[in-house]
């Protein structure tokens, strides 16, 4: 199963959290194998580092992150925050008074 684009992620052996960006089909000698991008900060150092990995050893090297979540939740939370008291609320249209 291909994980969920901007998931979060811990490499097994050399920890850190990185996010999953995309996959990519190999060319050449690789034509036909499927590889992970992703995006991580060095634990140590804290520079930003890209990873790269064939998809088929993914869940062999990477785990999900302890603090994962889903980012689809996340920007529902966002966008529930943004409303305005009362606008996500089911109006019923008795609740209008109108005069032809």
């Amino acid at each position: 199963m291909t994980p969920q684009p901007w998931s979060r992620w811990t490499h097994r052996e050399k920890g850190g959290e990185y996010s999953f960006l995309t996959v990519a089909h190999g060319i050449g000698e690789d034509s036909g194998v499927d590889f992970a991008y992703c995006l991580g900060t060095d634990h140590n150092t804290g520079a930003t580092q890209a990873l790269v990995c064939r998809m088929d050893t993914w869940h062999e090297i990477m785990a999900p992150h302890p603090t994962a979540t889903s980012v689809y939740h996340e920007r529902m939370r966002e966008l529930e925050g943004e409303g305005e008291p009362g606008v996500l609320d089911i109006v019923d249209i008795e609740d209008f008074d109108l005069e032809l």
